[in-house]
C-alpha cells in the first residue's frame, strides 16, 4: 500500500472499500495487498516477545505483593502463623 502521508492520516485510501462493500459482497481479492512488516505473520511473534516478559512481570510483582499483604495481615494477628503462609504462597 502506497498513499502519501495526507491520505494515510485522514484514511483517503480506505474509502474504496466501504463503497465497494456496499454494491457487493466482500471478497479477499477486494481488500489491498499488506505491506510485509503489517501483517500478523510478521506482528504477532513481535507482539509476543514484548508480550510474555510483561506478563511475567506483572506476575510475579502480584504474587510478591499479595505475599508481602498476607504475611503482615497474619503476622499481625499470631506470629505462628507467619512462616506457614510464606511456604503456602512459595509452592
Amino acid at each position: 500500500l502506497d498513499s502519501s502521508f495526507l491520505n494515510r492520516l485522514t484514511l483517503w485510501w480506505f474509502n474504496a472499500i466501504p463503497v465497494l462493500g456496499s454494491r457487493k459482497a466482500l471478497e479477499v481479492n477486494d481488500l489491498y495487498q499488506l505491506n510485509e512488516g503489517s501483517t500478523s505473520a510478521y506482528l504477532v511473534p513481535k507482539w509476543e516477545s514484548f508480550w510474555q516478559p510483561a506478563m511475567r512481570s506483572q506476575c510475579d510483582h502480584h504474587v510478591s505483593m499479595t505475599l508481602i499483604l498476607m504475611m503482615r495481615r497474619i503476622s499481625d494477628n499470631d506470629e505462628n502463623y507467619e512462616t506457614n503462609t510464606a511456604l503456602i504462597f512459595l509452592t
